[in-house]
């Protein structure tokens, strides 16, 4: 989102097995992003209003992590968050 590529419309889907589908909360951070459609063999489930962060959560990555993805490093602010 932070680079103009996708929109608060856009569609996110996650394929999974059956098993990996869980009915409760799952822990989350404020990087993390929810999916609007979960695919499994058997069924499509719809999940409302799936958590979107507005770009990237600069203070969630180190130094480190910055410099080991190159499309993070070129878009990294000056002062590193």
């Amino acid at each position: 989102m932070e680079a103009g590529l996708i929109s608060d419309r856009t569609v996110v889907v996650s394929t999974v097995h059956s098993l990996q589908v869980l009915d409760e909360e799952l822990p989350a951070t404020d990087h993390d992003f929810g999916v609007d459609l979960i695919v499994t063999p058997d069924e499509v489930i719809s999940c409302p209003s799936p958590h979107r962060p507005a770009g990237l959560v600069w203070e969630h990555l180190d130094a480190a992590k910055i410099t080991s993805i190159p499309v993070l490093a070129a878009r990294a602010p000056a002062d590193g968050h």
